[in-house]
């Protein structure tokens, strides 16, 4: 099987004509679930792959050497770039793949993975190689004479199928390559080329000397992480986890291989050509690893697997899927269909859509549509057939239904609750947004005196917000309980409302606070995901004002602990930012858990109590605590916990701060600020890092070195690019910074 990304090849024409319309006409449209619509974008194309720039943009690459651009729906009739004199397009051949340097907003920089023409006359086709290029895009236009070859692949045989073409970038900020073996099966085991690998190289095509075969193989071979690929043309990354898959064409078999970025790079041979789909009584090479997922051309009822993303959009719109599909991973396969599997249960299958006519590409936007490629095409399977497309179309995907009732994946969906009627908060953010916090009915006055239901809470570890104080409260649906655990995160019911307030120290006026920010969070119906508000207090504290969906900035008058007067930036969020913390992989809710509330809080009227023992009294959970164990379960503390070790004290500092990203399969670095996990098994003292920061033998934490020690760097800087937590802060925390300090030069 060729890649179908361009055509089928011969063998399976027989199979193609009962699956496509005589002619291959595009179709009208596509068979979806119940609460999804489609709309055409642009039709006439000759398509191989899509990707979104970070803005938003679609960048499509068409086979011919043409890159072009969607912007607001509409399909740019100017290319951003025109390769097509050094484009080879022949059969399977020719720009086949782009995406985003992850510092595209500052250096537009896109990387393109096409076949070089460098002879154009001659016939024979073995004067083209694949190569990986470096350009500089301006607006909506890319400077041919910027281009950087950083990577030239193998010369090409007389073949014209198997050219692979995938191109992402890992959690580890390497640029990963899938090429194909150019159907010469020993290709794949073969480590004296690049063909039918997985490649792993630095933005400048210089290689990793951390990859697993840098001091075995020669040349640029060292970039091979993985062996054994048949036609894998096809990559995504789950933003967060680092999770790559692979969308790879078989023999017999289409298969979903599994790569991990957001650890050790290590080596992975995935069989090819003695394995086909999942191993049977076959030799195993070493480093072998079997496929995610398989199916089979006949039973799969499929033809070719011809791409895939994660459905992680970073800032979900109102036409976004519900909740129950993020994380979830979408594919097509050129036999007309898209289907999906939950990467925590690869083996389960679901349906999403059929009658399309050769899907050769799906992709996930910012806001939440997925969109495809149907590239239609001509019939057959000759080096003609495969070489061209003038009728190929681009499809938007929406959800326009009750979110309530969409879940392919599973059928026992929790019906939603009902707390966002008992105050004026829609379930979910495509409802009537109050417009003010007093709307919302969480309060009775701009005090923020609670209404009955609203509970306060407080967290034992110290959490920084720029020099603000912060209160906090939840409210939980009618009839709703929380689902205890000891460690770990607990279970919401769907409805609950959280809140989170900021005041700063008014200058001049020692003690007197302002009102500056409300959060407020409301969970869906499955209590897993849902949606964030930001609401502004006025100037004079008369009230607080919903804040624009991209939220805002400004410069705010207070003091620092010091009570020194100062100017200093404070951010609100907008509404797709709570996304970047409040992932489902981190629970959803962040805060309130019970290493964090085993602890005191002075409620209203002067009571103090332990808020386990509140809440267990309050009957917020689904089944009782034995007061007598609250002693002995996990707690926090706080960053001046008198008696406590700066060890204990910034251990639950990292855990408020930082263990939403920073965690397994989260969107942070590679070691674990989880409280529940062990010191030695966090990987900070000594842990390894993906930047360095230009600083030699740079370490998370360098014992005894605070120089040395990039967790000290990241948190004092106010560089964008370097600081930690990316975003929110402007002020870095003296306090924390001191008590890391401490520890560091303890450490022998």
């Amino acid at each position: 099987m060729s890649s179908p990304r361009l055509s089928l090849n011969r063998c399976l024409f027989s199979a193609l004509t009962t699956l496509v319309l005589p002619g291959c006409a595009p179709l009208k449209a596509a068979t979806l679930p119940a609460g999804f619509s489609e709309t055409k974008i642009a039709e006439g194309l000759n398509p191989t792959t899509m990707e979104f720039a970070p803005d938003g943009r679609l960048f499509l690459c068409e086979k011919q050497g043409l890159l072009r651009v969607v912007t607001g729906d509409k399909l740019l009739e100017k290319p951003v770039l025109d390769l097509t004199k050094q484009v080879d397009s022949w059969n399977e051949r020719g720009l086949l793949s782009v995406c985003f340097d992850p510092e595209f907003a500052r250096n537009g920089w896109i990387y393109l993975y096409y076949t070089h023409l460098r002879k154009p006359d001659d016939a024979s086709h073995t004067s083209s190689n694949n190569r990986v290029s470096r350009f500089t895009v301006t607006s909506n236009a890319a400077d041919p004479g910027s281009e950087k070859v950083i990577l030239e692949l193998n010369d090409l045989s007389k073949v014209g199928w198997h050219n692979g073409g995938g191109l992402a970038f890992g959690k580890d900020g390497k640029l990963y390559v899938s090429t194909g073996e150019n159907a010469v099966g020993p290709n794949a085991q073969n480590p004296g080329n690049l063909l039918g690998k997985l490649l792993r190289i630095n933005k400048d095509g210089t290689i990793p000397t951390d990859n697993p075969y840098y001091g075995k193989f020669e040349g640029k071979n060292r970039a091979i992480v993985a062996l054994g690929l048949r036609n894998a043309f096809a990559i995504s990354v789950q933003p967060g986890s680092g999770l790559l898959y692979l969308s790879m064409v078989g023999a017999n078999f289409e298969q979903i291989e599994r790569y991990d970025t957001g650890k050790r790079p290590e080596a992975v041979n995935y069989g090819w050509p003695e394995i086909d789909g999942p191993p049977k009584q076959q030799k195993q090479p070493e480093g072998y690893r079997a496929p995610e997922y398989a199916y089979d051309h006949g039973k799969g009822k499929g033809v070719a697997l011809c791409g895939g993303d994660f459905y992680n959009p970073a800032k979900p719109g109102p036409g976004a899927f519900p909740a129950t599909f993020t994380g979830k991973f979408f594919f097509s396969d050129y036999g007309g269909w898209i289907k999906l599997i939950d990467p925590a249960k690869p083996g389960e299958r679901q349906d999403f859509a059929h009658g399309i006519n050769r899907p050769i590409d799906v992709a996930t936007a910012p806001d939440g549509g997925l969109w495809y490629i149907e590239r239609a095409g001509i019939p057959g399977g000759s080096d003609a057939s495969n070489s061209a497309s003038t009728n190929g179309a681009l499809w938007r995907v929406t959800w326009t239904g009750e979110r309530a009732s969409a879940n392919l994946a599973s059928k026992d969906q929790p019906k939603p609750a009902s707390s966002g009627s008992e105050f004026n908060l829609p379930p979910t953010a495509e409802g009537a947004l109050p417009a003010t916090l007093a709307a919302t009915g969480l309060f009775s006055d701009n005090r923020l005196s609670p209404k009955a239901g609203v509970v306060p809470y407080s967290l034992n570890g110290t959490a920084w917000a720029d020099g603000a104080k912060i209160r906090r409260w939840v409210a939980l649906p009618k009839s709703g309980k929380v689902g205890f655990a000891p460690n770990g995160e607990w279970q919401w019911p769907g409805g609950t409302v959280l809140v989170q307030h900021f005041d700063l120290p008014r200058p001049g006026q020692t003690g007197a606070l302002r009102p500056l920010e409300t959060r407020v969070l409301v969970l869906d119906g499955t209590g897993t995901f849902g949606y964030g508000l930001t609401y502004r207090w006025r100037e004079d504290g008369s009230g607080a004002d919903l804040v624009a969906e991209g939220g805002r900035e400004e410069s705010v008058a207070t003091t620092d602990s010091g009570g020194v007067a100062r100017q200093q930036t404070w951010s609100y969020p907008g509404r797709g930012a709570c996304y970047l913390c409040h992932t489902p992989n981190a629970g959803f809710v962040l805060g309130p858990k019970t290493h964090q509330l085993n602890g005191p809080h002075t409620y209203p009227g002067a009571r103090t109590d332990n808020q386990l023992r509140t809440w267990n009294y309050l009957q917020m959970f689904r089944e009782p605590l034995n007061e007598a164990t609250i002693a002995s379960l996990p707690r926090a503390v706080a960053l001046d916990a008198p008696g406590a070790s700066p060890q204990d004290r910034f251990h639950s500092y990292l855990d408020t701060n930082c263990a939403q990203c920073h965690r397994p399969a989260g969107t942070g670095a590679l070691w674990d600020a989880r409280f529940g996990t062990p010191l030695a098994k966090q990987d900070i003292i000594g842990g390894a890092v993906r930047n360095n920061l230009g600083i030699e033998d740079a370490k998370l934490i360098a014992p005894h070195n605070v120089a040395k020690s990039l967790m000290h760097h990241r948190m004092s800087s106010t560089n964008p690019t370097t600081q930690m937590p990316p975003f929110t802060r402007n002020v870095p925390d003296k306090a924390a910074l001191a008590v890391l300090e401490e520890w560091i030069r303890s450490l022998p």
